[in-house]
């Protein structure tokens, strides 16, 4: 995980219209509903249903990457450095 840098992701739910932006710094991770960060790591986009499934275990980050109903623009990586 991230230790004493600081990572920020961005999600976008088109479907909800909700977007929240999520900063992970020195092991805390915080976030604000209804904002995002113009220099974000990363830019994680996809529904409702996807999250849900992936909250629930039903699929997997990497499947919903596979299958295209997860999106990421910028550093991929940052995704799997915040899961791992």
């Amino acid at each position: 995980m991230c230790h004493g840098k600081k990572m920020t992701i961005n999600w976008v739910l088109p479907d909800t219209k909700q977007q929240a932006r999520m900063t992970l710094e020195n092991s805390v991770i915080t976030h604000a509903m209804g904002k995002q960060s113009p220099d974000a790591d990363a830019t994680i986009t996809l529904n409702r249903s996807t999250l849900d499934a992936i909250t629930m275990r039903q699929k997997t980050f990497a499947q919903a990457a596979a299958d295209g109903s997860l999106k990421i623009a910028g550093n991929g990586a940052k995704l799997t450095e915040l899961l791992a």
